[in-house]
């Protein structure tokens, strides 16, 4: 029916959690303050008062720039959660993270810093999740980063060769997180919080090494700088830690390796490719290729991505066209194809128009499924999204 074709528009496929969200943030110079509740549904569950869970409320403090540091900083967050119809959990998180100004030796051509992390979990639960009743945990990391940067300059271009590597330590024993998504690449290899989760604290000795490469034409007043770059990364260690999230690969002494290339031309050319390689750099894990194209009123993005191995099992090709009509109208044309099954997934036209708060627009979608006994759905809507908060509330037609 239309009503279910419209409803294949907002709801993928293959999606099986629902969710629903309300929250009010404050913004200040060096603090901000957030409150967030949220409902929750897992469609994938038999039992249908076990669908829902629900978070009653969220409360999120940080403090930057603590006591006049620029280097310190501070964050509390507090949850209650409920879910599987009677299990409740609330937990009060503090974070204190500092880090030194970069310094240089100049007789042995090295830059370093230290940086610390101190991470403070207390929750309370009526289940086991991983132990009940009240808990209370206080996880130290300390890192040190080192580089040695070589540098060549002439008259015309930059270029610089950056090895670096990160000295990582933080004691006891990591809470099982194999089934978590997160997964190893050039941004957050140096990160002292790689799970990028304030209860996953990654432990023990690791060696995060990595190396750069930058060149670019020096900045004219003609025109834009010609700028690439190259990224590679590993992490090494002494210990297996079978407890790390599958997907990353940090589970083994030694990691896979990750890279990203990218290259920026002064003609609003881009492209971005970033993989990840076995050990022997015999296989591909992942591959994810972007190229941007901007003329004077237009703009045409591409992107391939594929997973393979314990990463995942997908392959998409997706392509948008957007045509700026005015300064504040836009034309919009995207496509996406799955090409593991060989299938087009949805096509979208739409009309946008966006000044400083909102951004309205009317759109014309066509969504395909696998199931091949189901026909095309196709539907019109109008979507509004309120900028201050960014999040798309859609009124279909």
């Amino acid at each position: 029916s239309t009503n279910d074709g419209f409803k294949r528009n907002l709801v993928k496929e293959d999606d099986t959690k629902l969710t629903n969200e309300i929250y009010i943030n404050s913004f200040g110079k060096t603090e901000n303050f957030n409150i967030k509740t949220a409902t929750y549904r897992d469609i994938s569950l038999t039992k249908n008062s076990d669908q829902y869970s629900y978070l009653l409320p969220e409360l999120s403090y940080s403090k930057y720039n603590l006591f006049d540091n620029n280097n310190l900083s501070f964050n509390s967050i507090f949850k209650s959660q409920n879910s599987n119809t009677n299990q409740n959990k609330s937990s009060f998180i503090n974070n204190l993270d500092y880090s030194t100004q970069e310094f240089y030796n100049n007789n042995l051509g090295i830059g370093y810093k230290f940086l610390t992390k101190l991470n403070n979990i207390n929750y309370y639960s009526d289940y086991k999740t991983p132990n009940e009743n009240l808990n209370s945990q206080i996880n130290p990391v300390v890192g040190f980063d080192t580089s040695i940067p070589f540098a060549k300059i002439n008259k015309e271009t930059e270029q610089y060769i950056i090895p670096r590597i990160l000295t990582r330590y933080a004691p006891g024993k990591m809470t099982n997180a194999t089934s978590n998504d997160t997964t190893l690449n050039t941004d957050n290899i140096f990160s002292m919080n790689r799970m990028n989760s304030d209860e996953l604290i990654e432990k023990d000795l690791s060696f995060n090494l990595g190396a750069d490469w930058i060149w670019q034409e020096k900045k004219t007043s003609n025109k834009e700088p010609e700028k690439a770059s190259i990224s590679i990364g590993q992490v090494l260690k002494l210990n297996k830690d079978l407890d790390m999230p599958t997907k990353s690969s940090l589970q083994k002494t030694n990691s896979d390796i990750v890279s990203k290339l990218n290259y920026v031309s002064p003609k609003n050319f881009d492209i971005t490719l970033k993989n990840t390689f076995d050990n022997q750099l015999n296989h591909v894990y992942y591959n994810d290729l972007t190229i941007k194209k901007n003329f004077s009123s237009a703009e045409i993005n591409f992107n391939f991505y594929e997973k393979n191995s314990h990463i995942g099992n997908e392959r998409y090709a997706k392509a948008n066209l957007t045509s700026y009509v005015t300064d504040s109208t836009k034309i919009k044309i995207e496509s996406d194809r799955n090409l593991k099954t060989d299938l087009t997934n949805s096509h979208k036209l739409g009309i946008e128009n966006e000044n400083e708060c909102i951004r309205y627009g009317f759109y014309l979608q066509k969504n395909y499924s696998s199931d091949k006994d189901l026909k095309p759905a196709t539907s019109v809507y109008f979507g509004v999204t309120l900028l201050p908060f960014g999040e798309n509330y859609k009124i279909g037609y």
